[in-house]
């Protein structure tokens, strides 16, 4: 699930540091009452260019940036 994204232009060779505030909700999920409920224990952010996963890693050659979180 997208939870957060920045876009910004960087010339080649330049680099920058983005802040990306990532909300609660996004550990959350529905129950079967329908109720939104905090999910808990450890999870994996990534953050790349795309879905983590072997197709986009072919087409990118990058593997994206594994952040655990609790």
């Amino acid at each position: 699930m997208l939870c957060g994204f920045e876009k910004i232009c960087l010339k080649q060779g330049e680099r920058a540091e983005v802040v990306i505030d990532v909300s609660p909700k996004a550990f959350a999920r529905y129950d079967s009452n329908g109720d939104l409920a905090l999910c808990s224990g450890k999870k994996t952010l990534y953050v790349g260019f795309g879905q983590p996963c072997e197709r986009n890693r072919a087409l990118t050659g990058q593997k994206p940036y594994e952040i655990a979180v609790e």
